[in-house]
């Protein structure tokens, strides 16, 4: 009997299966009824008629429930009593079946479509308006056990539990069912951590709570930002605070701490709330502003030209501060910022008017002009910039559309040509008799089967004159042309090379050494040795490094010949790897060209 009360109230007001579980109650309080005997000893009738009773009190629960057949349950109750009918009994069948009417239709769209989230919140939504704690409960039940992978529905679950029952023994079970199905849902994490303190939960199943969303596995690192928010939100709301440092003081500096270590890992606070948070409560509870401006000097060393930051920090010293100090974070700020300069230099002269001498609000004044004339032709550079790109990009428009336009007209002057020429065949067809076979083409004769005709000069000609030369041509003198300004005769390869030779060390040690650029950041000192040294021997590979011990993409190679080096030279844009590299001439840092010169660019 107890276990069958409880399965009512855990679904008995399920409409379209409620009844199983009532039907079975029925069943049993009847097999009971039916093994006790009707007449005998009083004692016998008495439990007889409380056992009749019994099953006649489910007979009028049922009835009061808008359950699917519910018209067959009240046949039953009629038969069960004789016809003898309790007029309550038929005015709560009368009540029940309007309320069924009403749920018909939303059980219809159920039956057809069980997995349609639509379906079960348009039925939540009708309960709500219904506003019946335990038939919402029902439903949102029946929502959950069909859809437990939606974090939405528990979340709407949860946030009518705690808002309208407001039971720790109801809500806290969901809480736990919930995580289990969605653990990746931070809202339903934060929301169980609240409500563990709002029932007052002792302290380690709340941390115990927050340590296993930690290890829950968020696809998003801004996930872990809210849930530490609202971990410290918690630890700050148990916080002693007094002049002296308490316990629980330096407990939730360690949790600040903690975060903020947590937070740099997974790159979940760009924009350091936590941190403000800290300050906040440094210069405010702590009382300790020291802490708060070595924690805001992080900040904006981070974010040096934002204004709102900034701002943030400039509110915090007017509040907590001094003038000192707030004096210099508007002079720095003013030097970083570009994004909204007005904000801060408005802010900064309506400072000094309220509380600088006239000498401070004078440089006030003129370091905001500085500014704000760097501020005037920075915008205008860049709006120069930006029309000129408009305006090229504007050209270039044009220039395709004049090419579109171009192709065109020519495509319809050759359809014109093609179809003209196609007619003209046509007319000279027509009338002549079509050959099956294919035609041999007339072929015209060749200048040379033609006899020439000898024809007679004009009158008068006398034949091809001579020209005389001009003064000063002497026939077998060589015709040359004289080279250009500063033309040199390159030398011959004998002289190069004792030229070579006649060079001190380090202008043939530059000689000797080429210059890679556009390699791979995974190549190394061994990659490029194997690969060069086909040209010949090899003294020396430097792969230039950032401080990190990563490649910046650039070597030197140093060859143990001359020769070779010029024949590394031929093997330039060869790939290694999956990149080109580009072999080049070692550039002395003396001259004019300092650094070395790339094809392309090396990012």
């Amino acid at each position: 009997r107890e276990v069958h009360e409880k399965a009512i109230i855990a679904c008995g007001l399920h409409v379209s299966q409620g009844s199983l579980i009532w039907d079975a109650y029925k069943e049993f309080e009847g097999a009971l009824l039916s093994m006790m005997a009707s007449s005998g000893s009083e004692e016998l009738e008495k439990n007889y008629a409380d056992q009749k009773k019994k099953v006649e009190n489910i007979h009028r629960r049922k009835l009061r429930q808008p359950l699917l057949g519910l018209e067959q349950a009240y046949s039953e109750y009629r038969e069960f009593v004789e016809d003898v009918c309790d007029p309550n009994v038929t005015s709560d069948y009368n009540k029940a079946k309007q309320k069924l009417k009403a749920r018909e239709t939303l059980e219809a769209n159920l039956v057809k479509d069980e997995n349609s989230m639509d379906h079960y919140q348009e039925y939540i939504n009708f309960e709500l308006k219904e506003k019946d704690p335990t038939r919402i409960q029902i439903i949102f039940e029946r929502a959950t056990t069909v859809h437990c992978l939606e974090s939405a529905i528990w979340s709407q679950y949860l946030t009518y539990l705690d808002s309208t029952l407001k039971i720790s023994t109801v809500s806290l079970p969901v809480y736990e069912r919930a995580i289990r199905n969605v653990p990746w849902s931070v809202e339903i994490w934060c929301d169980y951590i609240r409500s563990l303190e709002r029932y007052e939960q002792p302290h380690t199943e709340v941390l115990s709570v927050f340590e296993q969303a930690l290890a829950a596995g968020f696809g998003e690192p801004a996930a872990y930002l809210e849930l530490w928010l609202c971990f410290i939100d918690y630890r700050r709301r148990r916080t002693i605070w007094s002049k002296d440092i308490t316990e629980s003081m330096s407990d939730l500096r360690t949790v600040f701490e903690r975060a903020n270590v947590h937070l740099g890992k997974c790159r979940g606070d760009p924009d350091f709330e936590v941190s403000k948070y800290c300050a906040n409560l440094e210069a405010d509870q702590f009382g300790v502003m020291e802490n708060a401006r070595k924690l805001w000097a992080d900040i904006t060393a981070a974010q040096p030209f934002k204004a709102s930051v900034w701002m943030e920090y400039i509110q915090l010293e007017k509040t907590f501060g001094d003038k000192k100090h707030l004096r210099k974070a508007f002079q720095r700020a003013l030097e970083k910022v570009y994004d909204d300069p007005e904000l801060l230099v408005k802010s900064f002269i309506q400072f000094e008017r309220e509380e600088g001498s006239l000498e401070a609000f004078e440089h006030c004044k003129k370091l905001c002009r500085i500014k704000m004339e760097k501020v005037g032709a920075n915008k205008a550079k860049h709006d120069s910039k930006k029309s000129d790109e408009d305006q090229s990009r504007f050209d270039k428009i044009e220039k395709k559309k004049e090419k579109d336009k171009q192709y065109r007209r020519d495509k319809r002057q050759q359809t014109a040509a093609d179809k003209k020429a196609v007619n003209g065949n046509t007319q000279e067809e027509k009338g002549t008799e079509r050959f099956p076979m294919f035609r041999k083409p007339n072929v015209p004769e060749q200048a040379g089967d033609v006899p020439k005709k000898n024809i007679a000069p004009p009158p008068g000609f006398t034949g091809k004159k001579p020209v005389a030369p001009p003064p000063g041509f002497n026939e077998n003198m060589k015709r040359t042309i004289a080279p250009p300004p500063g033309f040199k005769e390159p030398l011959p390869k004998k002289q190069r090379s004792e030229e070579f030779d006649n060079l001190s060390e380090a202008a043939q040690k530059k000689l000797r050494t080429v210059f890679l650029s556009n390699l791979d950041y995974t190549v190394g000192d061994d990659d490029v040795m194997n690969v060069m040294s086909s040209s010949g021997v090899i003294l020396d590979v430097r792969l230039i490094k950032k401080p990190d011990g990563k490649s910046k993409g650039y070597a030197f190679v140093e060859f143990e010949k001359h020769s070779e080096a010029l024949e590394a030279l031929k093997r330039d844009n060869e790939l290694l790897g999956h990149r080109p590299m580009y072999i080049s001439e070692c550039v002395d840092k003396d001259s004019e060209k300092k650094n070395p010169i790339f094809k392309f660019d090396k990012g």
